[in-house]
């Protein structure tokens, strides 16, 4: 088997990677763990006719430092990508597969911030990655938390980055950071495609 690289993208051409997506109702912190040629629009209608309601998706602008959205049938519809995490509220949930690429590599990059903390806000397309990994190119001021089961952050706890949910990474810093994370796609092969 060979893979091929775009930029910092590694996608392992095995066929038909599959990965369930649960949501309720309420609002979630998830991520798409496959690379997909999705939009949020193109989800949304997945979690409808599967049943669900979508109110909106929110995305983290890492330039703008603030929250993007998209309203189901207004504007703000975009590409989904493996690398970032979403707030996702639903009136009714759903679940729904999705059918995509594996992903064994991504290089994720902080912007500088300067004086003030600077955050991103991603998914972990792969299995085997801790906190402390990301935390390891961050500043001793640096951390990595997840918002679900009532949050948890390191350096104060280590914890597995799951697929499918999203992780806030912040730090104070002057300099752009990039790190590189790789792993196990984090999905089964599809015994059959819709």
């Amino acid at each position: 088997m060979t893979s091929s690289t775009v930029g910092t993208l590694t996608v392992v051409p095995l066929e038909g990677l599959k990965y369930t997506l649960t949501l309720v109702e309420g609002t979630q912190y998830i991520s798409i763990p496959l690379s997909v040629s999705m939009k949020f629009s193109d989800l949304v209608s997945e979690i409808e006719a599967a049943g669900g309601e979508v109110n909106y998706i929110h995305w983290w602008d890492a330039n703008a430092q603030g929250w993007q959205t998209y309203i189901p049938g207004g504007a703000g519809d975009r590409p989904i990508h493996y690398y970032e995490g979403y707030s996702i509220d639903c009136e009714r949930g759903a679940t729904i597969e999705i059918i995509g690429d594996g992903v064994t590599e991504h290089t994720y990059t902080l912007p500088a911030a300067g004086g003030n903390p600077n955050y991103i806000f991603i998914g972990v397309p792969f299995t085997g990655v801790k906190a402390s990994d990301i935390y390891s190119f961050l500043s001793r001021w640096g951390k990595v938390c997840t918002l679900m089961g009532g949050g948890t952050c390191y350096p104060d706890t280590d914890f597995a980055l799951e697929c499918g949910h999203a992780y806030w990474v912040s730090d104070y810093n002057t300099e752009d950071i990039s790190f590189t994370l790789t792993g196990t796609p984090c999905a089964t092969s599809a015994a059959k495609l819709r």
